[in-house]
């Protein structure tokens, strides 16, 4: 029995290494701020700053925080899911990908 014990606890001890099949960041599941980010960048032509998509999201009644709205765009430019274009003043906006072929230019 007690050797029984300490291979249990041996084997409680060791790391098990999984393979990671989500994007690093992701935690498996749509949160609802998750949701009404992307459903408001649906809705949304023009890029928009992290700031003004947090304004419209909070004048709607989203109980959401900046830092979330900031997380939540950093995700979905990591995913390739929205496309990202810096002001002169050095501010991100975002503007949801489409989902056909497109090309990003940027003149200056």
């Amino acid at each position: 029995m007690q050797r029984l014990l300490r291979l249990l606890r041996q084997l409680h001890m060791r790391t098990v290494h999984v393979p990671q099949l989500l994007p690093p960041g992701m935690s498996g599941r749509t949160t609802r701020q998750q949701l009404a980010v992307r459903n408001l960048l649906a809705k949304t032509p023009d890029f928009r700053s992290a700031q003004e998509l947090h304004a419209l999201l909070t004048e709607d009644g989203a109980r959401i925080g900046l830092a979330t709205v900031y997380r939540v765009l950093g995700r979905m430019a990591d995913q390739g899911e929205v496309d990202v274009f810096v002001r002169p003043d050095g501010e991100s906006t975002y503007r949801l990908c489409s989902t056909g072929h497109h090309h990003h230019l940027v003149c200056r």
